[in-house]
Formats: structure tokens, C-alpha cells, sequence
């Protein structure tokens, strides 16, 4: 548009010069087309033939127009140049402008195409990296489930052989233990022997019965010994009693034996049982005069002839001697004889104690008994008897005393009478409550010539269980 004003500016002939003599010829009044239509006659395609004509046309307009007309003309023309220039300055601030905007465009663009080419370069790094580390990720997981397989591999070798080692180890351990066992049992029979041969020759080269104290403490030791085996090699393996569920028989035979028993540790067991077996053994250590006296027969009338003496000994100003001389011997008598009543009595009670223990034991343990077990037991019982016995032929008295620890009867470690079962140090016990006894404390009344009773003095400790570090029961 802008263009086509031009041109029209271009093509307008300057206004001919009238002379003024000759008067002015009116032309017929062309038709004028504006520049609008101009323009649309050009967007339309007029042909140069119409616009050759339309510039005549104007041309003889000019010519025969009045000047009126023509400043007015002139004006507008003027007014629309100035139009046009103003839309031209226009057009081009919207041309510098969108000149600056697709500058912009193109900065915006080359950043983004260098950012891409950035992130491709780095898209490829990293895709180079990741290759590489799932290379090495695949030679490691390779390497690693190899040598799991040969781990494994070795794992089992060695598990196995240390398996082998532990079964050859247990064969060891158990051929270790019989022969142990056995070697207890011959160390046991050989110091019977040797105490036995200790008594022979003490009886025979003192005057009548007489035992030393030494003698009696080790012929308790080997009892306590006897005892303790027993318990071991037949309850060992048992499992671990669960009071709670006990009936109340058996409850109530415990609460007689060992009244503490709840209060006992699983690993105590062994310590129940030795001390349930001491229990009934104190039935033997502890008769009015002699063990197994019967009440009929020939024997029948001595506990009553020893009280009616005994009584005379009370009631005398001063202890007699002949009372001592006189029991001892006459209990030795008795020792030594092979009266059938006595040795039936005898049996009957051995068989009672043996029966009691084994029973009690039994039902504690959940364990059925067996010959072998009941032999033994009936040997110990017996080697009781004939020590109980031993010691009721002595001109001095001896008392036998198993500590009984209760919850109303609190009785503390005391080291001049007893001694620790687990071999703690006697120092360390003190004032420590005790929980159970498996072996009596035996005091020794009197001389060996049946003197001086008013001496006492402990010639075997109890063995005891203590409780814990600053524990009362």
C-alpha cells in the first residue's frame, strides 16, 4: 500500500501553466478513483492499460481543475503522506522489533541446540559409564558366585570334617568317661580296701573297737563319694523337674527333705537328689542306740536295760565311765553276732529305705529302675549301716546332724561346720544362706576312753549348697 502511494506520487505530472489570455478550457469533470480504490484495483490485478488511463485522466483533471480544487487535492495528498509515513514508521518499529524478537529467537535457539549437544555428549558419558559399570557389575557378580560356589564347596568340606572330628571326639569322650567311670570304681573299691585294712589293723592293735577320728572321716568320705556316684551316673541325663506339675505326695516328701527345692536352679538338681538319698540315711546314723535292733527275740530287752542306764548316768553327780564301757561292749557283742532275728530286722529296714529312695527318685526323675541300679543302692545303704554301727560301739557318743534350711528357718554358711559342695572358698560363704545339705555334719562327745563329755568337737562337715552372692532364702 505503502508502494502503490508512492507510484501515485511518482506518476502525478506537474500542474501545465495556463496563459492567462486564453481562458481556461473546462474539461468534463473526470471520474476520480481514491487511492483506496487504487489499491483494491491493483490487489485485483488492473492492467497497466487502466492505470495508464486513470493517470490521464487525473493528468487532464489537474489541468482543467480549478486551483481550489487542486490546493485541496494537494492537502489531502499531503495529509495522506503523512499517514502513510507515520504507518511506515510504524510497520518498521513492528519490523526492528520482531527483528529483535527473532534475534532473540535464534539465541534462545542456538543456546537450546548447544544444551542439547551438551546433554547428548552427556547422554553418551553416561551411557558409556553405565556400560562400563555393568561390565564390572557382571564380572563381579561372575567372581562372586564363583567363589560362593567354591566357598560353599570348602564350607562343606570343612563342616563335614569338623563333624567327623566332633563324632571321633565324642567316641573319645564317652570311652574317656567309662574308663573314668571304671577307674572311679576301682579307686572307690581300692580305698574301701584300704580303709577296711586301716580298720583291721586299728582293731587289732587298740584295745577292743575302737576307731580313730580319721578313720571315720574317711570312711565318710567314701560314703559321701559312694552317694554322689550313685546320683550322677544314674540321674545325669534326666530332665530338668518341673515342681509346679508334682503330685502332693511327692511335694510333700520334698517339703520333709529339702523344703527349698523350688527355690533351686535346673543345674541344682543332682544336689536334691543327693540330699533327698542323705534324708533317709539319716534314719541309720541316727538310732537310739544300735541300727536294726529287733523287738522281739534275744536283743529285744536292750534299748530298755541302755535307757534304765542311761538314766542312772543322768542322775549320778559325776559322768561314769562304766556306763561308756559298758555300751560299747555290749553293742560290739551285738556287732558281731549272727543272730537271725537281728540280721532279718536288719534286712527288712534296708529294704525299706532302699525301696523309698528309689521310688521318691523315680517319680521326681520320670525314670524307670533297674537291678543294677537298685544293687547299688542297696550297697550303700549297707556301707551306712555298718558305719552307723561302727560308730555305736565307740566308748564316746557321736551325733549326726543334716543342716535343713526352710523359708521360716533361715541357717547361714558357717566354715567350722560346713563346706561348700561347688569348693568355694570358705571366706567367701560367710553369712551366706544355704539352700541344702547332701551330707551331715558329725560331732564327736566325749573321749576314746568314754571321758570328758563335756567335750564336742566336729569331726566331718557338712557338704552344703550355698545361695547367691548377698541372697537370703
Amino acid at each position: 500500500m505503502i508502494g502503490a502511494a508512492h507510484s501515485n506520487e511518482k506518476q502525478a505530472p506537474p500542474m501545465p501553466s495556463v496563459p492567462s489570455s486564453t481562458p481556461p478550457v473546462v474539461p468534463p469533470v473526470p471520474t476520480v478513483k481514491d487511492d483506496s480504490e487504487s489499491d483494491a484495483s491493483k490487489r485485483q490485478g488492473s492492467s497497466p492499460t487502466r492505470s495508464r488511463a486513470s493517470t490521464l485522466s487525473i493528468s487532464e483533471f489537474a489541468v482543467d481543475a480549478s486551483p481550489s480544487k487542486a490546493a485541496e487535492e494537494a492537502k489531502n495528498n499531503s495529509s495522506r503522506l503523512a499517514e502513510l509515513d507515520k504507518a511506515l514508521a510504524i510497520a518498521l518499529e513492528e519490523q526492528k522489533r520482531l527483528s529483535s524478537e527473532l534475534d532473540n529467537l535464534r539465541n534462545a535457539n542456538n543456546e537450546l541446540r548447544v544444551r542439547a549437544d551438551d546433554e547428548a555428549e552427556q547422554k553418551r558419558y553416561w551411557q558409556k559409564k553405565h556400560s562400563t559399570l555393568q561390565a564390572e557389575f557382571d564380572d563381579l557378580r561372575e567372581r562372586f558366585v564363583s567363589r560362593d560356589q567354591l566357598w560353599k564347596s570348602e564350607w562343606q568340606k570343612k563342616s563335614g570334617d569338623v563333624l567327623d572330628e566332633r563324632d571321633e571326639l565324642r567316641e573319645k569322650l564317652h570311652a574317656a568317661q567309662k574308663m573314668g567311670s571304671s577307674h572311679e570304681e576301682e579307686a572307690v573299691d581300692l580305698r574301701r580296701q584300704l580303709l577296711d585294712l586301716k580298720h583291721s589293723i586299728s582293731t587289732s592293735t587298740r584295745m577292743e573297737s575302737q576307731v580313730t577320728d580319721q578313720i571315720f572321716a574317711q570312711e565318710m568320705v567314701t560314703l559321701n563319694h559312694e552317694i554322689q556316684n550313685w546320683v550322677v551316673n544314674n540321674f545325669r541325663r534326666t530332665k530338668s523337674v518341673d515342681f509346679s506339675n508334682l503330685p502332693s505326695t511327692l511335694k510333700e516328701a520334698l517339703g520333709r527333705t529339702v523344703p527349698l527345692y523350688e527355690t533351686l536352679a535346673g543345674s541344682a538338681k543332682l544336689s536334691i537328689y543327693q540330699a533327698m538319698v542323705m534324708s533317709h540315711l539319716m534314719e541309720v546314723f541316727n538310732p537310739k542306740y544300735f541300727f536294726g535292733l529287733p523287738h522281739d527275740g534275744p536283743f529285744g530287752q536292750l534299748e530298755s536295760i541302755a535307757d534304765h542306764f542311761r538314766s542312772m548316768q543322768a542322775s549320778a553327780d559325776a559322768p561314769s565311765v562304766e556306763y561308756s564301757q559298758w555300751r560299747s561292749t555290749t553293742f560290739e557283742l551285738v556287732r558281731q553276732s549272727d543272730d537271725g532275728d537281728l540280721a532279718d530286722h536288719t534286712s527288712f529296714l534296708t529294704d525299706q529305705i532302699v525301696d523309698d529312695v528309689d521310688n521318691i527318685l523315680s517319680d521326681l526323675t520320670a525314670t524307670e529302675s533297674s537291678s543294677a541300679r537298685l544293687e547299688t543302692l542297696r550297697s550303700i545303704v549297707e556301707r551306712a549301716i555298718a558305719i552307723s554301727r561302727l560308730f555305736s560301739v565307740q566308748r564316746a557318743e557321736f551325733s549326726f546332724e543334716l543342716p535343713c534350711p526352710s523359708a521360716v528357718k533361715e541357717i547361714e554358711f558357717d566354715g567350722a561346720l560346713m563346706e561348700d559342695i561347688n569348693g568355694e572358698d570358705a571366706t567367701e560363704l560367710e553369712r551366706r544362706a544355704i539352700q541344702c545339705a547332701t551330707f551331715p555334719v558329725v560331732y564327736k562327745i566325749g573321749d576314746e576312753r568314754g571321758e570328758n563329755l563335756h567335750l564336742r568337737n566336729v569331726i566331718i562337715k557338712a557338704k552344703v549348697l550355698c545361695g547367691e552372692t548377698g541372697t537370703a532364702v
